[in-house]
């Protein structure tokens, strides 16, 4: 009961939040959530203790899939400045956060109407308050200008702009207003600077009349530590960079099309070669994620830097690829 109770109460905040004039109102997203505790707590009012579990069980199955999401995410791979393979990767952790919730919302809906009795009308009744909620709520707040655009105290966000500014504007043009593609290409701005970063963004070393030193001692606001981390790249030598184009030119089988399947690997895709000269390779397709933009940047086990998968055409729209294992 004590749930029923706290599900109830929701209700009268959702009601309170959707009544209450724009300027009183709480932020968008709240007012959507309340609305959606009140759809919730309509549930269980009207089929009793039998949407309780249900309830739990589809929000178990919805905090496992955003799990999964921030997961997936965080193995998209940074490349400094370029977003293509980034977005193409977010995009993928969407649709499988969207079908993955899609399923948490049918076995929900299908049990219900199942095992509650009368919990078709549950349903419908709950959709209808929890729409009509929605449509009170008011609209979301636009985002606001960066901080280190307005505040003189945000020192470090205005050093590390100062350094990777144009990098970060590159990433700005071409993440096509993915927030989390364009955060997660930031990234690799910062990755890639990540040495001069820490010498002129933070107080590692003794420079009081440095500007960031300066503005950090003005504001009591010195940090020893910046949001990233040293990449390093192999880069083969001239010889086995000869050696691996030449493989690479008499090896692979030929390619019709960009985007076509080759070879006898059953996972060979046709794309471009970031080498002059050899236009199209096949590769297996999606083999690894190192970014490059010639074969002298691999080696090994993966030694033709070429388009992928996702983005054939990738040396050319974006000028960076991925070393990649031939497709024999």
């Amino acid at each position: 009961m004590s749930r029923v109770r706290m599900l109830v109460g929701a209700i009268a905040l959702a009601l309170t939040l959707a009544a209450s004039p724009p300027d009183a109102c709480a932020a968008g997203d709240e007012c959507r959530k309340a609305c959606t505790a009140m759809g919730n707590a309509a549930l269980v009012q009207g089929c009793d203790g039998c949407a309780t579990g249900l309830i739990d069980d589809r929000d178990a199955c919805v905090k496992a899939a955003r799990n999964e999401f921030a997961s997936c995410v965080a193995a998209c791979p940074a490349f400094a400045g370029f977003c293509a393979i980034t977005h193409d990767c977010v995009n993928r952790c969407r649709d499988g956060i969207t079908s993955a919730q899609a399923v948490c919302e049918r076995t929900f809906r299908s049990h219900f109407r199942r095992r509650c009795a009368g919990g078709r009308l549950c349903l419908v009744t709950a959709r209808r308050a929890r729409r009509q909620c929605i449509r009170k709520c008011p609209p979301g707040t636009a985002a606001s200008a960066s901080p280190a655009a307005v505040d003189r105290c945000a020192c470090q966000p205005r050093c590390i702009v100062g350094i990777v500014g144009e990098c970060f504007s590159d990433c700005e043009d071409r993440c096509e207003g993915d927030r989390l593609a364009l955060a997660i290409c930031r990234r690799g701005c910062r990755d890639a600077a990540c040495v001069p970063l820490e010498d002129a963004c933070t107080t590692k070393r003794d420079r009081p009349r440095s500007p960031y030193q300066r503005c950090c001692t003005a504001c009591g606001n010195c940090q020893s530590d910046v949001d990233c981390e040293t990449t390093t790249s192999t880069t083969a030598t001239t010889s086995s960079t000869t050696t691996a184009t030449a493989t690479t030119s008499t090896t692979l089988p030929s390619c019709g099309s960009l985007g076509a399947s080759c070879g006898s690997c059953a996972t060979g895709i046709c794309v471009e070669h970031c080498t002059p000269g050899v236009p199209l390779v096949c590769i297996v397709a999606g083999s690894t994620t190192n970014a490059c933009t010639s074969d002298a940047n691999c080696s090994g086990s993966t030694p033709v830097c070429a388009g992928v998968a996702g983005d054939p055409s990738s040396c050319e729209l974006e000028g960076i690829g991925v070393c990649s294992s031939a497709c024999p």
